[in-house]
């Protein structure tokens, strides 16, 4: 896949044909819906959800930064107490618990598991995962909007949908990230456990964890901010990471 400029369309090489990135998106969230045993209609408002985690993966999948101009995101909840407390009014609410939740599901999904140190909520909240914290955020976001719009609309029982069922999102997410994105060659079942057999020490096994996560920061950043300095970090990054696990692949002409 070739994507265009816009991120709204993408030219399929093989098929020769231009299509609609979300479509893309959508189709193999039924892959990995199938895939993780997490079929459509188990839930309410699961095709919803569908079309809603097609779009957000649309907007990680585009040329623009996830949080550009949007002072509002944060992984530090104080900041998005503080800045609600700032605009004291229902819709700011809505786009803040929003467009933070998906932050949250995005960075917990594509990053994973991206530990922001210092973070108000690791502090206080240690004992509650990062999936309920992004299921608050939805509740909230559709309480918000239920006050905007009503009860009866759609992207309410979306938000609350999301909010019941995060960690299946958060799963489903995970596997297309790796799948479709493929700036990453993930490791099987089986290659991490002969990587943890060959590796024997555990800590060498987090060293090499570890690394992953900053390899995969350092992709954020680079996509954010392609400089000289960002690409240097993240190809450092890349030699490091094949030094550990030869098995391990970076695609590095896409950069």
């Amino acid at each position: 896949m070739e994507p265009e400029r816009n991120a709204e369309t993408y030219h399929d090489l093989s098929a020769k044909s231009c299509e609609r990135t979300q479509y893309f998106f959508l189709e193999n969230i039924l892959k990995a819906r199938i895939a993780l045993h997490l079929e459509t209609g188990r839930n309410d408002f699961d095709e919803e959800v569908n079309m809603y985690l097609a779009g957000l993966m649309k907007s990680l999948a585009g040329p623009c930064p996830f949080t550009q101009n949007k002072p509002w995101v944060s992984p530090f909840d104080y900041e998005v107490n503080s800045y609600i407390e700032d605009h004291p009014d229902t819709r700011t609410e809505y786009i803040v618990y929003k467009e933070n939740a998906d932050f949250g599901l995005a960075a917990t999904s594509v990053f994973l598991e991206y530990q922001h140190r210092g973070s108000y909520w690791h502090k206080t909240m240690q004992h509650t995962s990062s999936t309920e914290r992004i299921g608050v955020y939805y509740k909230l976001a559709a309480s918000a909007l239920a006050h905007l719009r009503g009860t009866r609309a759609t992207s309410v029982h979306v938000f609350l949908a999301l909010a019941d069922h995060i960690g299946e999102a958060s799963q489903i997410i995970r596997k297309i990230s790796g799948d479709c994105f493929e700036f990453v060659e993930r490791l099987s079942a089986g290659s991490e456990f002969h990587l943890e057999k060959e590796l024997a020490d555990s800590a060498k096994v987090k060293i090499y964890r570890d690394k992953l996560d900053d390899f995969l920061a350092a992709y954020r950043d680079h996509k954010q901010d392609a400089s000289n300095e960002n690409r240097a970090k993240l190809l450092s990054l890349a030699s490091e990471l094949k030094t550990l696990n030869p098995d391990f692949t970076f695609n590095e002409p896409m950069l």
